[in-house]
Order: C-alpha cells, then sequence, then structure tokens
C-alpha cells in the first residue's frame, strides 16, 4: 500500500520537471527584443557608402543579409553597428 504515494508522488514530481523543461524551451525560443530591419539604401545611409559597395560587402562575406524579401535584402540593425 505504501508503493502507490510513492509512484503518485513521483508521477507529480515528473510533471513538475517536465514543466520546468518546457519553460527554458520557450525562452529559449522566444523571439528577440523587436529587431530593426534595414533594407540596403538604408544601410549605405549608415555607412557612408554607395549601395553598391554593400553589395560588393554582401559577396565578400563581410555583410550578410538577415532576410530576403522578393528581391530585397534586408540586414539587421544591431548587426550593423557591430560592424561600425
Amino acid at each position: 500500500m505504501k508503493l502507490i504515494p510513492r509512484l503518485a508522488r513521483s508521477a507529480f514530481e515528473a510533471v513538475g520537471l517536465l514543466r520546468e523543461i518546457l519553460a527554458e524551451i520557450r525562452s529559449r525560443n522566444a523571439p528577440p527584443a523587436e529587431e530593426v530591419w534595414l533594407d540596403t539604401l538604408e544601410v549605405a545611409q549608415i555607412l557612408h557608402v554607395t549601395a553598391r559597395t554593400i553589395y560588393t560587402y554582401k559577396s565578400s562575406g563581410i555583410l550578410k543579409p538577415g532576410r530576403r524579401i522578393g528581391r530585397r535584402d534586408y540586414y539587421r540593425q544591431s548587426d550593423i553597428f557591430r560592424l561600425i
């Protein structure tokens, strides 16, 4: 008879552990605090270069676009300021 309460307690502990794991997974997959995205022309203005220079940076691997929508590349503002 002592086995059933022990199993029930173990089950509750397992559920608690699973809830902690789920909370950790959710916190790791949370979207970053509002990220600002810039297009090629905005990046060029910030860096004081031409749009062609931005394309050169992209092709040489100096700058990597974070997103591509249609034919436009978008860069994270934080990546641009890190480059400066």
